[in-house]
């Protein structure tokens, strides 16, 4: 047998670990000494992946139901009358004219009448067969004469109307001129009829507003005769002058007459200038001689007025003189009479 122990070494045994010996500080913040204690292994925390992993995948996320807002009550998208898909739902429905009409358990029989024999006599099949006579009602009666008046009325304005109508409808024609018909027109050496397409208006008030409308309307004139000539190939002469113009007057002569017959346009246009030239003077000749008697009907006119107040003066002179010989004798017989 072995040496027993000492009771000194049985205690220390049973006390259990020694605790640490201090060592020697190596600065300021040297940590305090621990005693040593048995920490049992603690399991490693797994560390985040930093892969595409790292996230595991969220589940997507519920959409709300869409519904209308447009209807009261706000009914889903797919089941709307707003959309393609209610429409189509709502067409293939069963309507209620479609559904089956209910067959009755059982029919009633209806009586048939029995057939009315021929050994009666006709009076009573005409008093069966009869109908009873309806009364007569307010549609049914004559009108009265307020109401004749009012309907006479009411025609007279749809005749009006309608006349009015067919008169705005119409068109000018030879046959039926109501704006006229052009005057002063030829045709070759006869003269010839032929209806205005729009109504004449009057002559102008003034010379100035004749003057400015000649240069407008002849120009119009002229454009309008360059493009008959245009669109129909035909040959157009076209000569205008006014009294109170200082240029020569103005023509038109179509292409295809410049063209084809250039000397005879020549000629046409020296005896259109020597007609104008001979109209202008004649006119100016009538507008000094018109001139003239106007300036000699104005000296009669003052030297009348002149005249008719003189002879109004001498006639009060003369009433004048015979109210006071009137005075003188009626003062003398009042004298004679005293």
């Amino acid at each position: 047998m072995g040496k027993a122990a000492s009771p000194h070494v049985r205690a220390r045994v049973r006390a259990g670990p020694v605790p640490a010996t201090p060592t020697r500080s190596r600065g300021k913040d040297a940590r305090p000494p621990t005693a040593r204690v048995r920490a049992e292994p603690v399991p490693a925390t797994p560390t985040r992946s930093r892969g595409k992993d790292a996230h595991p995948p969220a589940a997507p996320a519920k959409r709300a139901s869409r519904r209308c807002r447009q209807c009261p009550d706000r009914p889903l998208l797919s089941e709307c009358q707003h959309r393609f898909r209610g429409r189509q739902a709502e067409a293939a429905a069963p309507s209620a004219d479609d559904a089956p009409l209910p067959v009755p358990a059982s029919v009633e029989q209806v009586p048939v009448p029995a057939p009315i024999e021929e050994s009666l006599p006709a009076l009573d099949q005409t008093a069966a067969l009869a109908v009873p006579a309806m009364e007569p009602t307010q549609d049914l009666l004559p009108p009265s004469p307020e109401d004749e008046e009012d309907l006479a009325t009411i025609g007279e304005a749809l005749t009006l109307a309608t006349s009015n109508e067919k008169a705005k409808r119409a068109y000018p024609s030879d046959s039926n001129p109501f704006f006229g018909v052009i005057e002063g027109l030829g045709r070759g050496n006869e003269k010839t009829k032929m209806a205005r397409v729009r109504e004449l208006k009057h002559p102008y008030a003034d010379q100035a507003t004749a003057n400015k409308r000649f240069d407008v309307l002849s120009r119009d004139l002229l454009t309008r005769a360059e493009a008959l000539a245009h669109r129909t190939s035909g040959w157009v002469y076209v000569a205008v002058h006014h009294p109170s113009a200082r240029t020569s007057f103005l023509h038109f002569t179509s292409r295809k007459l410049r063209k084809e017959a250039p000397e005879e346009v020549h000629k046409i246009h020296k005896e259109a200038g020597k007609m104008m030239s001979l109209v202008k003077r004649a006119d100016r000749v009538q507008v000094i001689n018109y001139e003239r008697e106007r300036a000699d009907a104005q000296e009669k006119l003052v030297a009348a007025q002149e005249a008719a107040r003189v002879a109004q003066a001498e006639a009060l002179r003369w009433k004048a003189q015979a109210d006071a010989g009137q005075r003188v004798i009626s003062s003398l017989m009042e004298k004679s009479a005293a």
